[in-house]
């Protein structure tokens, strides 16, 4: 287990699963592997407008 705010590059499948509560289908990460990584330069990501 990690600590909170720990980066991690994680590689898996993008997948639809039905939500019964919410009644629709979300995309879900599938992860295969995952490694810890250090914090990116700029942990952000801006909308461009």
């Amino acid at each position: 287990q990690y600590e909170n705010n720990t980066w991690i590059t994680a590689k898996g499948k993008l997948v639809n699963h039905y939500h019964k509560e919410l009644k629709q289908n979300l995309p879900t990460l599938e992860i295969d592997s995952f490694t810890k990584v250090d914090k990116p330069e700029n942990p952000y990501v801006y909308r461009v407008f």
